[in-house]
């Protein structure tokens, strides 16, 4: 769970970061997995988006990686 390369507000570059908020885990069943959870994977991180907004990306992988993924993220603009 990552976002995808963008430019922000600035006019600035922004390299991708495939798991910048939830770093790459293992299973053979549903799971509920927290996003976000720590400070080193962006809680309470500010964005610079511009007006193109923010690519959030989750990648699935793995020889048996299908289903679904869902994704909540708590935002507030300011």
């Amino acid at each position: 769970m990552g976002y995808a390369a963008h430019t922000d507000r600035d006019g600035t570059a922004v390299s991708a970061s495939a798991a910048a908020y939830k770093a790459a885990a293992a299973s053979t069943a549903a799971q509920k997995v927290d996003i976000l959870a720590t400070l080193a994977l962006g809680s309470g991180s500010e964005t610079n988006a511009n007006e193109d907004g923010f690519p959030v990306t989750v990648t699935m992988g793995g020889a048996a990686g299908t289903g679904t993924i869902e994704v909540t993220i708590k935002y507030a603009l300011d």
